[in-house]
């Protein structure tokens, strides 16, 4: 699965039933280190079910997994590096750029 980062504005907004996550609850450096986010964390990705495309709503779907890998520095990838984060869950078409949501582990 892989994820996108746009802008999304367009003019006629107020007339889609659609809604934002606002920027502020995006995880960085900051927030997973006071919330102790790690491998084993819980993940939720939310998407849609492309199987089914003869509806007039679009039919969301949610898979879990966890928090595979917080490499803490770039890694390669290709000829690149790049700042990754890996979850494993399970998946089928229709979660590409689909936000992915952690929930902390309580820690006794």
């Amino acid at each position: 699965m892989d994820a996108a980062v746009t802008l999304f504005s367009p003019t006629i907004l107020r007339e889609l039933d659609v809604s934002h996550i606002p920027i502020g609850l995006f995880a960085d450096e900051k927030t997973i280190a006071h919330h102790k986010l790690g491998v084993g964390d819980e993940v939720f990705a939310t998407g849609l079910f492309t199987e089914v495309t003869e509806t007039t709503r679009n039919i969301p779907i949610v898979r879990t997994g966890t928090v595979a890998m917080i490499p803490g520095e770039k890694i390669p990838f290709g000829k690149n590096l790049i700042e990754a984060y890996l979850v494993e869950l399970r998946s089928i078409g229709g979660l590409s750029g689909s936000p992915v949501f952690v929930r902390e582990t309580l820690r006794m």
